[in-house]
């Protein structure tokens, strides 16, 4: 795309104008702070799990669940989806297995155990409060003088 100018002295200037190098580095910019989010995200779900003994209870509906192992912790990533400019944040699923728990965890619904016994779960939510905490607290920050 070329643009001409004219100065107050009169002289056209014309210029060419590459959109890409710039849509290069605002993607860039874009991802590395989408990384940002997708880390604090991870990090405030991560810490609002405790893990306590196998023996313990269950955490009380509507808070947290608690880890006894430790793997819904470990489980939590999150990764860049360049195709929707997106960041997905979230426990990664069991290979081979029904996937219910973690979903259940945070939505309320049905499962199954170890044993193979199906139960009902009440809402533990660990995901959504995270990513509020991290869009109210952090974002804005984040994205602020974000391409220089």
């Amino acid at each position: 795309m070329s643009v001409t100018f004219t100065t107050k002295f009169g002289i056209n200037l014309k210029t060419v104008f590459t959109p890409e190098p710039v849509k290069v580095r605002l993607d860039a910019a874009t991802y590395a702070k989408l990384s940002q989010v997708g880390q604090k995200v991870r990090m405030a779900a991560k810490s609002s799990i405790r893990r306590v003994p196998q023996k313990h209870p269950a955490s009380p509906p509507g808070h947290p669940p608690y880890s006894p192992t430790g793997f819904l912790k470990a489980s939590i990533f999150y990764g860049i989806d360049k195709a929707r400019r997106a960041v997905v944040v979230g426990p990664v699923p069991l290979r081979g297995k029904r996937n219910t728990a973690q979903r259940a965890l945070e939505y309320g619904g049905r499962s199954i155990t170890a044993a193979g016994k199906p139960i009902r779960i009440q809402q533990r939510p660990f995901m959504t409060p995270a990513f509020g905490a991290v869009l109210q607290r952090d974002v804005p920050a984040v994205f602020k003088n974000s391409l220089k």
